[in-house]
C-alpha cells in the first residue's frame, strides 16, 4: 500500500507537520518523497528495478499545482502471494479539463520483497470546458453538449 500512497494518498505537502495520509502516519513515513519515505519503499521493492526507478524519481505534488490527480476508489485484494489493486482516478487542469481513468496493479510478494508484476491503465476520458479562464480551446473532434462541456463523441458499436 505504501507504493500507492507514494503516488496519491499523501496531501503532497512539503510541510512535515501536515500528514493527512493515514497510511503514512501509521508507518511513520514522514512527508511525501522524504528520505525516510523513499527508503521504506526501496526496502520492500529492492529487487524490482523498474519500481526502484519510480521511487528514485519521486515527484512531490503541491496542493496548489494546476494539474492534479487523485484516487476516487481503491480496491485491494490479496490471494496467496499476490496483491491486486484496482483504482479509479480523476485528474483535472484547473478550469480547462477533467479526466477519469482506471489503473490496475498486480504485485507479487516473496518473503519481505514486493515486485510489481503488471500495471494496466484504461484510456483517459476527457471533458473540456469552454469558455474557460485560460482561453484554451478544446481539441478538434470534441463536441459541445450545449452547456460548455466538450466530449469526444461515442463510437457506435458495429454488429
Amino acid at each position: 500500500m505504501a507504493f500507492i500512497a507514494k503516488n496519491a494518498l499523501s496531501n503532497g505537502s512539503f510541510n512535515k507537520t501536515m500528514k493527512d495520509c493515514n497510511i503514512e502516519i501509521a508507518l511513520n513515513l514522514d512527508y511525501q518523497c522524504s528520505n525516510k519515505y523513499n527508503y521504506y519503499l526501496q526496502l520492500w521493492f529492492r529487487n524490482d528495478l523498474s519500481s526502484l526507478e519510480i521511487i528514485k524519481n519521486c515527484s512531490k505534488m503541491s496542493d496548489m499545482a494546476s494539474v492534479q490527480s487523485h484516487f476516487n476508489k481503491i480496491t485491494l485484494k490479496i490471494q496467496g502471494n499476490k496483491i491486486f489493486i484496482d483504482s479509479k482516478l480523476t485528474g483535472f487542469n484547473r478550469d480547462i479539463w477533467d479526466c477519469t481513468w482506471t489503473e490496475n496493479f498486480i504485485f507479487s510478494v516473496n518473503g519481505d520483497n514486493i515486485k510489481l508484476m503488471k500495471k494496466t491503465q484504461s484510456e483517459e476520458q476527457y471533458v473540456y470546458y469552454f469558455p474557460n479562464g485560460s482561453d484554451v480551446i478544446p481539441p478538434s473532434g470534441y463536441k459541445n453538449n450545449g452547456h460548455g462541456e466538450y466530449r469526444l463523441p461515442r463510437k457506435s458499436k458495429k454488429k
